[in-house]
């Protein structure tokens, strides 16, 4: 008896150590299916890039109150796996945050304390906790001010170490140089006082200035290439196209100019990938003719920046169009229409935003374009612009709504015709007209007032898992989503057969589907469905991509309406005079390969959808889309481990009928079977041994 009991107590001390000894050597099997308690690949990789010690101080009160006291213990075990993956170069500590000096610390920081519910003594109170961290690398600091939920919690701290790292590490491992070739024919000097452009006469010693300026910050892995360009007969066309502008000008005997001709243009390179800059714009404006605008010293540093970014696939800029009355980024209570407010703070984890407007040009160093819900109409210009920016190879990012609200009647919605839809059929799909209603839609609560019960809200349709693409890898982990006032999508005929682009669709609206036309009344009390041989299912949102051909291909380049507000007038009377027989060939791409994404709803980013955690199937749907579009599907896969919408997969009527048959009649009759069964056993087996001992 006496060897029992110490026994046991030797087996108890056993598990006390081995569970001390996991405390801090931890080992664990992750059985979910998308992996969510293990590092993903794109985790790993990132934190395998550090090359200088990286830090992160956590700061944690004691005594936290479930559910926020089992944050600490994961947050200590993920940060553990991050440590092995890093060279030694991670480091990570917890503070005692209810200590006044680390208090200081937090706040300098930037983290601060925030309530939480706590029950003592059968009490609802509330306390004040801290729960927050800081990454700190070099000089650059990230912060994660507030983390309430494990959730989202390694896509954010992987993010905020890509930031950081990519900003140092990355460009110390970098092989080789970051080339920045500078195109400049010294013969332009001679005109430019002609043009208005005196900057051209001192542009290539600026151009030197401004990259060693941005070497000290790149760590001297940008190698300037000043290139004196000589034009000639065999390479104006190829130079054009590379995005060099090019000026011819005859003889001006009263100037004692020589006829001549010469360009300007600024390429990034690195490897096999190469992005160009655009030093000068060449804009034909009616009346007032030919404009030359010549890109300042500052906005060239911003472009440069920007097309580093892309060039090596770093923390990239995002454009944003914000003229022709697109959705706001910005949410006011004042404003009638929705902002997207929590849309623009959730790109802001992972990219810079950059407000482009279509006057000063779109920067040909943008990885991809956002268009979304224009409501005015773009000019042939404009259009000129986007088509470009593709050829280019900026990617779009398009959320087009076919319908607008009428100003003085949200509920009747009227056409919306902004040209956009010239270049999207040009490019092989089209927009249809209608809104699509289904009814397999949101239901609506009604207030006991107003009678109690639900509302089909028809224009809001769920999407299901069965009419999702979960073929495509980052839409594998969204299982349903909500559209809102969606137009439906088509491929045009003539390019399905074209094997140079590839159609994705994502999702589609269920087979109870059908489209309500101009005039559409959103009210719900006079939406009626059809009869079942008008329902049908309708493609709802494309990926396109591959080698598109440009809506101007076989056109002249359009001339610009506006005036350009940037435009140096003090020389433009001076220019007509001078030199109104210069030449300037402008820069026209007729191909180009880059991807489209298409969905005929801009509803879908504003903060009505939208949630500010970024947790909802449509939140991580749009921010997946925004990821591919900018080639981080790793980083979209990554987001999508945390997708915790699992409904049940769907089943038919007979199935259902079956099934709570058997439930109710099958399995008591399987019970009775198994009784006798097992009763007939037992006397079997009860007469078998009779038998063997009488």
């Amino acid at each position: 008896m006496r060897e029992k009991y110490i026994k046991f107590v030797l087996y108890l001390i056993v598990i006390i150590l081995a569970n001390l000894v996991a405390l801090d050597n931890f080992f664990k099997i992750d059985l979910t299916k998308t992996k969510m308690y293990s590092l993903s690949p794109k985790s790993i990789e990132v934190v395998s890039q550090l090359r200088e010690p990286l830090t992160i101080k956590c700061f944690f009160s004691k005594d936290l109150p479930p559910p926020y006291n089992t944050i600490k213990r994961y947050l200590k075990d993920i940060l553990q796996e991050y440590s092995e993956y890093s060279n030694n170069f991670f480091n990570y500590e917890f503070l005692n945050a209810d200590e006044s000096s680390v208090k200081k610390m937090a706040s300098e920081y930037g983290i601060r304390p925030i309530q939480v519910q706590v029950i003592q003594k059968d009490e609802l109170k509330y306390k004040s906790v801290y729960m927050g961290l800081v990454l700190i690398h070099g000089d650059a600091i990230e912060k994660i001010p507030v983390i309430t939920t494990t959730n989202r919690l390694e896509y954010l701290l992987t993010t905020s170490i890509e930031k950081l790292i990519t900003k140092v590490s990355y460009l110390l491992g970098l092989k080789g140089f970051i080339n920045i070739d500078f195109y400049f024919s010294q013969d332009l000097k001679k005109i430019a006082p002609y043009i208005g452009l005196n900057d051209l006469n001192t542009i290539d010693i600026k151009i030197k200035q401004l990259i060693d300026k941005l070497n000290k910050k790149y760590y001297n892995k940008l190698k300037l290439n000043l290139i004196d360009l000589k034009i000639n007969a065999d390479n104006i066309e190829k130079l054009s196209n590379q995005g060099i502008q090019i000026l011819k000008w005859p003889e001006n005997k009263k100037l004692n100019l020589q006829a001549g001709a010469g360009g300007i243009g600024l390429i990034l390179r690195y490897g096999n990938e190469e992005i160009p800059v655009v030093v000068l714009r060449v804009v034909n404006i009616p009346i007032i003719g030919t404009q030359y605008l010549l890109t300042s010293i500052e906005d060239l540093k911003d472009l440069i920046e920007t097309g580093i970014q892309s060039l090596l696939h770093l923390n990239q800029t995002i454009g944003y169009l914000t003229d022709h009355k697109t959705v706001s980024l910005y949410s006011s209570p004042f404003s009638r229409s929705q902002g997207a407010n929590n849309f623009r703070v959730l790109l802001n984890e992972g990219y810079e935003i950059k407000e482009i407007s279509l006057d000063k040009g779109i920067p040909t160093t943008l990885k991809s374009l956002i268009i979304a819900g224009p409501k005015e109409k773009f000019s042939d210009y404009e259009l000129y612009e986007i088509d470009q920016a593709l050829m280019h190879g900026t990617n779009l990012i398009i959320f087009l709504d076919k319908y607008t609200e009428l100003p003085n009647n949200p509920q009747m919605l009227t056409k919306n015709k902004t040209n956009l839809e010239k270049l999207l059929k040009s490019y092989g799909i089209d927009i249809i007209d209608g809104i699509v209603m289904d009814k397999n839609c949101f239901k609506q609560r009604m207030d006991k007032q107003q009678g109690g019960g639900e509302v089909s809200i028809y224009y809001a349709p769920i999407i299901k898992q069965k009419n999702i693409n979960n073929s495509v890898k980052y839409m594998q982990n969204i299982k349903g989503l909500v559209m809102l006032k969606n137009s439906p999508l088509e491929i045009l005929k003539q390019d399905k057969n074209n094997t140079d682009i590839k159609y994705t669709l994502l999702f589609t609206s269920s087979k109870e589907s059908w489209i309500e036309k101009n005039p559409v009344n959103l009210n719900p009390l006079f939406i009626r469905p059809p009869s079942n041989s008008r329902l049908k299912k309708y493609p709802l949102a494309y990926v396109i991509e591959g080698k598109f051909k440009s809506y101007f291909k076989d056109k002249k380049i359009p001339v610009k309406k506006e005036k350009t507000k940037t435009q140096d007038t003090s020389n433009k009377s001076n220019n007509k005079k001078t030199l109104k027989e210069l030449e300037a060939k402008q820069s026209k791409l007729d191909s180009g390969y880059g991807k489209i994404f298409v969905i005929g709803t801009s509803d879908i980013i504003t903060d009505a959808v939208i949630d500010e955690q970024g947790d909802s199937p449509n939140s991580i749907f749009v921010m997946n889309i925004i990821d591919v579009m900018n080639d981080k599907i790793d980083r979209a896969l990554l987001r999508s481990k945390i997708e915790e919408f699992n409904p049940l997969y769907e089943v038919d009527e007979n199935t259902k009928m079956f099934i709570k048959l058997f439930n109710i009649i099958g399995l008591p009759i399987l019970t009775i079977i198994t009784g006798f069964i097992i009763t007939a056993y037992r006397k079997s087996k009860k007469m078998k041994i009779q038998r063997m001992f009488s």
